[in-house]
């Protein structure tokens, strides 16, 4: 997981360091069989916030009863009404309106996807326009053909 330390200063330094790997690692990442195809990236997956505090929105694996599983509907992660959750359609980091959701089409700031050695692999997003983007509608059919 993230874990940012320091002030104003920092969160500035790191934010940019963030957005450059984030603008290579998604010329990289192009589509959904790139990311199924590609053997270097190791479970678990995790999902952040592109906001400024990168907040941690659970695991992605097709494990439903996984503690923190997005697809869990009773975990933090999962559950409709949970803050942290891309499911709550009235929360930050769900709904079609929300910046930050991987359900709104025209986002520019769509949750990141990182896997087990904190390496960018993509972005959980339904704008077609973000390179890299995975869909939040297939994303639970990959991660069962990836074994996640």
């Amino acid at each position: 997981m993230l874990k940012l330390k320091g002030g104003k200063g920092m969160l500035k330094k790191r934010k940019a360091i963030v957005s450059a790997i984030l603008s290579v690692m998604l010329i990289l990442v192009l589509a959904i069989p790139a990311l199924a195809d590609t053997p270097g990236i190791r479970g678990p997956l995790v999902l952040i916030a592109d906001d400024a505090n990168h907040t941690y929105l659970g695991q992605l694996t097709a494990n439903e009863y996984a503690k923190d599983s997005v697809f869990n509907e009773y975990g933090t992660y999962g559950s409709e009404y949970a803050i942290n959750s891309t499911t709550n359609v009235y929360g930050l980091y769900g709904g079609k309106y929300s910046i930050y959701s991987p359900f709104n089409e025209f986002t520019i700031s769509p949750p990141i996807i990182v896997d087990a050695d904190g390496d960018i692999v993509g972005r959980l997003s339904a704008n077609k326009a973000v390179v890299g983007a995975v869909s939040p509608y297939s994303i639970f059919d990959l991660l069962t053909r990836l074994g996640l």
